[in-house]
């Protein structure tokens, strides 16, 4: 998250010029949305397009303009996220040619 969080801020300073606290205050509030998306998942895991590939089976949602790729571990009942994208990013893409080279795909 904290990588998220100052790639926010450095996108809201630099690129739609707002001051440093502005910037710290719109990536605070987006890192809470995006925590309470995660939230979600974890209470209803089972949501989402499946895509299975030979090294297992993934999913990702799509919560306020943001794709959430992720994992089920069955013994331990746990939820792996992978990736987050936002926006308009070619997540599908990008996640294919990301297991292709992990040898996942």
């Amino acid at each position: 998250m904290r990588a998220i969080y100052r790639f926010l801020v450095k996108t809201h300073h630099e690129s739609f010029g707002h001051d440093l606290a502005s910037a710290d205050a719109q990536a605070s509030l987006r890192i809470d949305v995006i925590t309470r998306s995660l939230e979600r998942i974890a209470n209803a895991p089972h949501m989402g397009t499946r895509i299975t590939t030979p090294g297992g089976t993934f999913r990702f949602v799509s919560f306020d303009r943001t794709v959430y790729w992720f994992r089920l571990k069955a013994e331990t009942e746990t939820v792996v996220v992978e990736s987050i994208f936002h926006g308009g990013q070619d997540h599908l893409g990008r996640m294919m040619a990301r297991l292709m080279a992990e040898g996942d795909g």
